[in-house]
């Protein structure tokens, strides 16, 4: 219990009696400590741990049953224990606005809705991605809080919190919004169908895609090489246009080769021996498994 210097029965002045203020776990609350000091109310704290609910029904069914004017005040968050009551239980109480989040002597910050924030493991989104995906959607508005507290708190016998959420998910669909799509993700490669399927066969590489091939004939002509690069853009293709392999012929090369620069996709050749693509700041996203024609020389 807090009592205030000026709560005491030798100093408190007849027409000021001191309020009791009902709260609950202490190290959340204690801060009503210091905002009573500052603010110089006339208000007594009594911590009453898990009991609040139990504490508050009785105290508000026993003055309602007398015939007397008295007011309970209960320091609880919203939605809580409390507040799930009838709306017509208890009135809020307004406090002053937050003036600066920053600082932790400023009152009205302690009572205004603080910023919720959802952690996970990092390691969370490489090694089990769907679970991943679904913590990024799940969401709970002020009514579900209210009404899982609800549910809770109205159960005829003590559940455990793994019941009570499987309870709640029968009741409610919206957490069908949080299950993440079950396909895998398709990526596009321009060539290279073995390479393809020995991937797509193993479970711990690219576990979460699923590699599709587009095959084209270059013709070893640039301009079919470049109508070929256009059409992966303009189809909705490139999206998810990891990388082309090839052309085979040089000639196709420098054209295809000078644009993906600008659009930051990846060409490797297989075959394309000519010594001017090894300009790095010309070609920096131009790639081969052969060397260049001066390495051969």
């Amino acid at each position: 219990m807090f009592t205030p210097k000026w709560c005491s029965s030798q100093i408190r002045h007849k027409s000021a009696p001191c309020a009791l203020l009902l709260a609950g776990d202490f190290n959340a609350t204690n801060f009503v400590r210091e905002h009573i000091f500052k603010l110089k109310l006339y208000v007594k704290v009594v911590w009453v741990g898990p009991h609040i609910k139990t504490v508050a029904e009785t105290l508000t069914h026993k003055y309602s049953n007398e015939d007397v004017t008295r007011s309970l005040v209960v320091l609880s968050w919203a939605p809580s224990i409390i507040t799930t009551l009838d709306d017509d239980t208890y009135v809020s109480v307004s406090f002053p606005p937050c003036k600066d989040p920053n600082s932790s002597s400023d009152i009205g910050c302690k009572y205004e809705m603080q910023r919720l924030i959802k952690l996970v493991w990092s390691k969370l989104e490489i090694g089990a991605r769907p679970a991943f995906e679904a913590t990024q959607k799940v969401s709970f508005t002020l009514q579900d809080y209210t009404n899982i507290l609800r549910l809770y708190y109205n159960a005829a016998s003590r559940k455990s919190y793994e019941d009570l959420a499987c309870e709640w998910m029968l009741k409610n669909t919206k957490w069908k919004k949080w299950v993440p799509d079950t396909d895998k993700n398709d990526l596009y490669i321009g060539a290279a169908q073995l390479a393809l399927d020995a991937i797509n066969r193993n479970k711990t590489i690219l576990r979460d895609y699923n590699l599709k091939l587009k095959v084209e004939d270059g013709e070893c002509k640039a301009d079919i090489v470049m109508k070929t690069f256009i059409d992966y853009i303009l189809f909705n293709i490139y999206n998810k246009l990891i990388g082309v392999l090839g052309p085979a012929c040089s000639d196709t090369v420098e054209p295809l080769a000078g644009v993906t620069k600008h659009f930051k996709t990846v060409v490797i050749s297989y075959s394309a021996e000519g010594s001017s693509f090894s300009d790095r700041d010309k070609y920096p996203y131009f790639f081969r498994t052969i060397g260049e024609n001066k390495q051969y020389k």
